[in-house]
């Protein structure tokens, strides 16, 4: 395969057949993508108090500016 991309050598060209299923592996940012997808469940669900205890502030805030 490396030397068809960097050569253009078409010696090992397949055609190919009805049916045929051509694997193509992930490139490095979407072996990163997937791990960041992975994670991100567990970061929201650590920060998500945080997220509610801002979000009453900010509520209580906003309720004193309008006073």
């Amino acid at each position: 395969m490396n030397r068809l991309l960097e050569e253009g050598d078409i010696a090992q060209n397949v055609a190919l057949k009805d049916k045929d299923i051509i694997i193509v592996p992930r490139s490095p940012i979407g072996n990163w993508n997937r791990f960041i997808q992975d994670l991100l469940p567990t970061f929201q669900l650590l920060t998500m108090p945080l997220t509610a205890a801002q979000e009453i502030l900010l509520i209580r805030d906003l309720n004193r500016r309008l006073k």
